[in-house]
C-alpha cells in the first residue's frame, strides 16, 4: 500500500479523495485475503516411461491445500493415505507442511502401464483442484531373438534359403535388422511381422530373409539384432551359411605383355568348395594332352598367337566352370604392303599411304627428304603434286621397345625414268666389287631395273651376285655386288631401266685395280722401320756425345779472356780504319811471353802435333741489332751510335758454317763457334799489335773440341784472295794472319816469348769487317 499512496498525495487530496482511498484500500485487503486462502498446484505429474522392474515418481505439489489429496489410475482413486497399503508398491512421498504428496512406483510393472491423476478436495468456500493427466508408459524388454534353421546352414549354389529371426514379449515390439559378414545392413527380400500377446501390451516380431546362395555366401555370417526402448544395446544371434558351389577360373599371366620369340607361361588358379578339383587346357578349341596342372608354358610366342582362344577348365563334384584367355604378344613394326608411289600432274591431289602391322599401334611420322623436315603423322599422307611437293618421303614407323622401321616412298610428276652413273668404276680382283647406278626422275621402285654384262643378263647367285637398293634424296640407288671378283667380271656394263612411261640406260665400264706386290710392301714397311730405328740410334748417340764434350770443356779450368775490339766508324774509309784486338788475362796469375804459343804459326806442318786452345765461360753477350764490330772514335765505342759491351769468349765445341752467299766475303771459324767476315770494302789496318802472353794450362785437341780445319787461299769476288778456313778431317788451326802459304804447320806448345811485331796486313786478312754478327762463343785470339 506504501508503493500506492503517496505521503504528499495524501496530505494535499481534499477529504472527499481522501474518502475514496480509504474504501480502496479496505476493497484490496478483503481481496488479498480471500486469494491467499485458495488451493492451487505448485507442481503437476506429465507423463513418463519407464522400464519394467524400474523406480519412478510422479511430482505433486499444492500449496494452500484445503481438503484431502489422492491420486487415481486410469481414474480409480488410490487412496488418501500416504503410505497405500493396497497397493504395496505405491507410496505418497514428500512432506504436509510443503504440500508434497509424489507418487513413488517401485518397481514398475505393466500394471503400472496407464494414466494417473493428482487430485484434491475443497471446503464450503473452497472448491477441489485436479491435475492435469500423466500417462506412465512402461516398457518391456524382448526375449534374445531365434533363428531357425540353426546356426549353421549347409546349402548349394544357386538354392534358396530363407532364415527366419523372432523376438518375443517384447513392449513395444522388438525391431529386427539382419547384417551381413561386412556388418551391413540387408534390407533386399526382408518380410517384418508382429503379434500382440494376450495380456494386450507385449507382442512377438519376426524377421524372414530370403535369398539364393551363390559363392560369396560360403562361411558368410549373418546377423539378427534385435532392439527396443527397454535394450541399451540390440540382442543378436548369428548363423553361418556353408556354400557349396563349382570352381570359379581365373587365369594369370606372367607378364603382361610379351616380345616375340619369349615364353609365356599361364597360372590357372581356382576357388571353389569343395576344392578337390582337375584341371583341363585347350588351345583355339584343341585340348592340350598331358597337362593337367594349373600352369600352361607356351615356348617361342609368334605373333599368330594373339588370334588363339586359351581355355582353362576346372571340376569339382558341384560342377565345371572355364575361363578364356588372349596372350598379348608385342611385336615390332613391319609393312603390310610395301609403299607404293604416286604420279600425278601438277595440281593433281595424292594420298601417300603408310600400312603398318605392330602391336601395340605405332607412332608414324612422315619426313620430306629434300627438306629433311616433318611434314606428317598418321599412316596417310594428303599432297597436292606441285613443284615443292615432288620428290620422295621417308614413312617412320616407331613402337616402343623396337627397332624403327622406314620406308621411302615418292610423289613423281608422270615420265620415264633416268639412269645416272661413273662412267668408270673400279674394283680387285678376290674382292667384293661394287658396281653401282642412281635411278632418278619417275619413280625408281616401280620401274624395272635390269643389269647385263657384255650384253648379257647378269644372274643373281647367293654367294656371287646380288643387287643392293637404297634410297637416296636424288633417287634410287641400284647396287650390283660382285663376292670374290674373277679376271672375267671386268669389263662393261649395262644399268637400264624401264617404267609405264619409258626407259633409260647406261654403260659402265669396271676397270680392275692394280695391287703392289705383297712382298714389295713388305719391304717397303720393314726398310721404313729399319730406317727409323738407325735415325733414332744416330740422334741418340750425338746427343751422348756432345754432351759428354760440353761437359768436358766445361770442367777443363782454362782462365777466362777479356777480348776488346776497338774500330773508327763503319762508314769511313778502309784506309783510315783500324782495328785492335786487346787480350787480357782475367784472372790473378799473369802470362809470360815464353808461354806464348805463337811461335809454331810460323812454322811448316811438321809435326802433328795438336794446338792449344784455350777455354773460359760461355758468358758472350751479344745485341741483337748489330750489325758489324763497332768502331772506337776518341777512345770511345760506337756502333751506329750505339756504345756496346762484350762478354768473355768460352765455348770451344761449337763451328759455325760460311756464309757463302754474301759478295766480298769469307768467313773463318773461331774457337768456340765464333765467326769473323772480311770484306774489301773497309777496315783495312796498317798494322795488328799481338802483345800478349799465353798461359796455357790444358790441352785441347781437335778430337775434344770436335773441330777439324784446313787452311786454303779463297779467292773473293774481285780477285783478291782471302784466306779462310776449310773444315777438313785432318789439319789444324791456323796460326798466323800473314803465313801465304798452303800448308798449315801445328807444334806443341813452349815457353818462347813472342816479340812484338808491326805486322802488315791484307785487307782480305781482316777478321771482322763491318755488319758481321759475332755469334756466342770464344773468339780466336791468335789471328
Amino acid at each position: 500500500m506504501e508503493l500506492i499512496l503517496n505521503r504528499q498525495m495524501w496530505y494535499t487530496s481534499p477529504p472527499r479523495r481522501r474518502l475514496q482511498l480509504w474504501i480502496f484500500i479496505l476493497i484490496l485487503q478483503a481481496l488479498g485475503t480471500v486469494g491467499s486462502q485458495f488451493q492451487r498446484f505448485a507442481n503437476e505429474p506429465s507423463p513418463q516411461t519407464a522400464v519394467a522392474g524400474s523406480t519412478v515418481v510422479l511430482p505433486c505439489r499444492i500449496i494452500n491445500m484445503a481438503g484431502v489429496l489422492q491420486w487415481t489410475r486410469d481414474g480409480f482413486g488410490l487412496g488418501n493415505e500416504r503410505q497405500l497399503y493396497a497397493f504395496k508398491r505405491y507410496q505418497m512421498i514428500g512432506s504436509d507442511e510443503e504440500g508434497d504428496y509424489s507418487l513413488r512406483i517401485s518397481p514398475v510393472t505393466l500394471e503400472d502401464d496407464a494414466v494417473f491423476q493428482c487430485q484434491a478436495t475443497g471446503n464450503i468456500d473452497i472448491p477441489g483442484i485436479r491435475s492435469q493427466e500423466a500417462k506412465l508408459t512402461v516398457y518391456v524388454p524382448p526375449a534374445p531373438p531365434e533363428l531357425t534353421p540353426g546356426p549353421v546352414v549347409k546349402t548349394t549354389a544357386g538354392a534358396a534359403v530363407q532364415l527366419t529371426c523372432r523376438s518375443r514379449n517384447g513392449k513395444p515390439a522388438a525391431e529386427i535388422q539382419w547384417l551381413d559378414g561386412d556388418g551391413r545392413q540387408v534390407s533386399e527380400g526382408v518380410q517384418y511381422s508382429t503379434e500382440l500377446l494376450q495380456d494386450g501390451h507385449r507382442q512377438d516380431a519376426k524377421s524372414v530373409l530370403s535369398f539364393l546362395a551363390s559363392r560369396n555366401h560360403h562361411n558368410k555370417v549373418f546377423t539378427c539384432a534385435a532392439s527396443n526402448p527397454a535394450l541399451h544395446q540390440p540382442l543378436t544371434t548369428q548363423v553361418t551359411l556353408e556354400v557349396r558351389y563349382p570352381p570359379e577360373v581365373t587365369i594369370i599371366h606372367d607378364s603382361d605383355g610379351y616380345k616375340e620369340g619369349e615364353t609365356a607361361t599361364l597360372t590357372c588358379s581356382a576357388t571353389a568348395n569343395p576344392q578337390k578339383m582337375t584341371y583341363r587346357w585347350y588351345r583355339s578349341g584343341q585340348l592340350v594332352t598331358g597337362n593337367n596342372s594349373t600352369q600352361l608354358v607356351v615356348a617361342d610366342l609368334t605373333r599368330d598367337v594373339n588370334l588363339q582362344d586359351i581355355i582353362c577348365e576346372a571340376s569339382n563334384e558341384v560342377g565345371t566352370s572355364k575361363k578364356i584367355t588372349r596372350l598379348s604378344v608385342h611385336y615390332g613394326p613391319s609393312f603390310r604392303l610395301p609403299p607404293q608411289d604416286e604420279y600425278g600432274e601438277m595440281g593433281e591431289n595424292v594420298t601417300l599411304k603408310c600400312q603398318i602391322d605392330s602391336l601395340p599401334d605405332p607412332t608414324i611420322v612422315w619426313i620430306n627428304q629434300q627438306s629433311q623436315t616433318v611434314v606428317g603423322k598418321g599412316p596417310r599422307l594428303p599432297l597436292q603434286v606441285t613443284s615443292n611437293t615432288v620428290g620422295t618421303y621417308m614413312c617412320l614407323a616407331k613402337v616402343n621397345g623396337f627397332p624403327e622401321i622406314s620406308g621411302t616412298v615418292g610423289v613423281f610428276l608422270k615420265g620415264p625414268p633416268e639412269v645416272r652413273a661413273e662412267k668408270i668404276q673400279w674394283g680387285k680382283q678376290g674382292d667384293t666389287v661394287l658396281v653401282e647406278c642412281l635411278i632418278a626422275s619417275a619413280s625408281a621402285r616401280s620401274a624395272n631395273v635390269k643389269w647385263t654384262h657384255h650384253g648379257k643378263k647378269v644372274e643373281i647367285e647367293p654367294g656371287r651376285y646380288e643387287v643392293v637398293k637404297d634410297s637416296t634424296p636424288h633417287g634410287l640407288r641400284h647396287t650390283l655386288v660382285i663376292h670374290n671378283a674373277r679376271m672375267e667380271d671386268f669389263g662393261t656394263y649395262n644399268c637400264s631401266v624401264q617404267n609405264d612411261f619409258g626407259s633409260d640406260i647406261f654403260e659402265i665400264i669396271l676397270n680392275k685395280k692394280k695391287t703392289l706386290p705383297l712382298i714389295l710392301i713388305l719391304c717397303v714397311v720393314c726398310g721404313g722401320i729399319l730406317f727409323l730405328l738407325v735415325v733414332a740410334v744416330s740422334v741418340i748417340w750425338c746427343a751422348k756425345r756432345t754432351t759428354k764434350k760440353q761437359k768436358e770443356a766445361k770442367s777443363s779450368g782454362l782462365p777466362e779472356k777479356q777480348v776488346s775490339l776497338q774500330m773508327n766508324d763503319q762508314n769511313s774509309t778502309g784506309n783510315d780504319s783500324d782495328l785492335k784486338v786487346e787480350l787480357d788475362q782475367r784472372t790473378g796469375s799473369s802470362m809470360s811471353n815464353k808461354e806464348a804459343d805463337l811461335e809454331g804459326w810460323d812454322k811448316d806442318l811438321e809435326h802433328p802435333n795438336t794446338p792449344t786452345y784455350f777455354s773460359s765461360n760461355n758468358s758472350y753477350l751479344y745485341p741483337d741489332a748489330f750489325t758489324g764490330i763497332p768502331l772506337k772514335i776518341n777512345g770511345h765505342l760506337n756502333g751506329n751510335g750505339v756504345g756496346h759491351s762484350y762478354g768473355n769468349y768460352a765455348d770451344h765445341a761449337t763451328l759455325v758454317s760460311t756464309n757463302a752467299n754474301t759478295p766480298g766475303y769469307t768467313t773463318s771459324p773461331v774457337l768456340g763457334g765464333g765467326l769473323v767476315s772480311s770484306s774489301q770494302h773497309n777496315l783495312f789496318p796498317t798494322y795488328a799489335d799481338y802483345d800478349a802472353s799465353v798461359y796455357a794450362p790444358h790441352h785441347i785437341t781437335p778430337q775434344e773440341t770436335g773441330l777439324h780445319h784446313g787452311f786454303s787461299p779463297q779467292q773473293s769476288n774481285n780477285g783478291i784472295s782471302n784466306h779462310s778456313f776449310k773444315f777438313s778431317n785432318a789439319g789444324s788451326l791456323p796460326l798466323s794472319l800473314h803465313n801465304n802459304s798452303n800448308r798449315i804447320s801445328s807444334s806443341t806448345t813452349h815457353t818462347d816469348t813472342i816479340p812484338r811485331l808491326g805486322i802488315p796486313v791484307d785487307p782480305s786478312q781482316y777478321i771482322v769487317p763491318p755488319r758481321t754478327q759475332v755469334m756466342q762463343g770464344a773468339l780466336a785470339t791468335h789471328v
